[in-house]
């Protein structure tokens, strides 16, 4: 199980950082951060340092707003995945809450191209161990479809590939010692922050570093369209 966010304190002596990721389902760098990074950071420091969004749209993109058609990176499968994964935020958009459910899914969705939709099963049994309300979940993904992934479009600035990370509006280039918690501890003292938890972090950078790294190759690029036996990404028609 997840331990508790750290709780913000009244005596906090800085906003929090504001971190932006965007991610797509089915993509394996997107599982790999959310696994390895995002979600061990965000329960180590909590929302006293981090002001953390997430946007599960990432390369995905609006074809014909008339149609309600949307064409995703890794078809189908992603498409659908996001919708899911964009209600549960919507539903419940605390980290603390959707966290666990994203992190839950790296472990039973298998990334890469799907030119069909996901046995609901696999995003049942997710949320239902920790502790959302399915039938909430499967409602929305049933009846707001598009409005789910036109509003997460909208939201979804231009990048080159996701996961992509943006700590107070600028983006944070991955790299093979990047260590997520050094960065936003950095951030929040750069704004004035002082909080227990980063200064131990900090000094186990070093030795945390090596183990904790997305690896750059398995990024997924706007410019590419993934595909498996000649197949292009796919269109969801709503």
């Amino acid at each position: 199980s997840v331990a508790a966010p750290a709780l913000r304190r009244r005596d906090q002596s800085a906003e929090p950082v504001k971190m932006l990721v965007l991610t797509e389902s089915l993509c394996p760098g997107c599982e790999q951060f959310i696994q390895k990074m995002l979600t061990d950071a965000y329960f180590q420091l909590g929302p006293a340092v981090m002001d953390l969004t997430v946007i599960p749209f990432g390369n995905a993109r609006v074809v014909d707003e008339e149609k309600q058609e949307v064409a995703c990176q890794h078809g189908l499968g992603e498409c659908d995945g996001n919708v899911y994964e964009l209600c549960a935020i919507d539903l419940y958009p605390l980290p603390d809450q959707y966290l666990p459910f994203l992190e839950c899914l790296t472990h039973v969705l298998k990334p890469g191209f799907q030119n069909t939709t996901i046995p609901p099963c696999a995003f049942k049994g997710c949320a239902t161990k920790h502790h959302m309300w399915w039938p909430a979940i499967e409602e929305c993904h049933k009846t707001k479809y598009w409005e789910m992934l036109k509003a997460a479009s909208d939201a979804t600035p231009d990048h080159e590939y996701v996961p992509w990370i943006e700590i107070e509006g600028e983006h944070v280039e991955l790299s093979e010692d990047f260590n997520l918690v050094a960065v936003i501890c950095d951030a929040f003292q750069k704004k004035g922050g002082s909080y227990p938890a980063c200064p131990q972090r900090l000094e186990q950078h070093e030795q945390s570093k090596m183990n904790k790294n997305v690896q750059k190759s398995d990024v997924c690029f706007a410019n590419e369209m993934v595909s498996t036996a000649g197949q292009d990404a796919e269109s969801a028609s709503i």
